[in-house]
């Protein structure tokens, strides 16, 4: 397993040692749970942001379609499709 150098200040490092005290593991131990923990939630974040941005470019799409084709029911017009096919 590679081996990294991390400078941090001596309030964090008594933070980290007290946490990873009251967690049982040891620091290099937390250290890689809080950084895999700390990546999942980001990874998570993105996923939210893609599927909000997703759906306001839906919104955006409905909403410019309805504008260029105003007065189109939609219901109306699937009624009509459906009355059609009835034999």
């Amino acid at each position: 397993m590679p081996k990294i150098n991390l400078n941090i200040n001596n309030d964090l490092l008594n933070s980290l040692d007290t946490a990873s005290d009251k967690s049982g593991i040891n620091r290099s131990e937390f250290i890689r749970e809080a950084v895999a923990s700390f990546i999942s939630q980001k990874r998570e974040e993105e996923k939210k942001m893609l599927r909000k941005k997703k759906i306001e470019d839906a919104m955006q799409f409905f909403d410019k379609m309805s504008r260029k084709n105003k007065g189109w029911d939609g219901v109306e017009e699937i009624n009509r499709l459906r009355k059609s096919r009835k034999v």
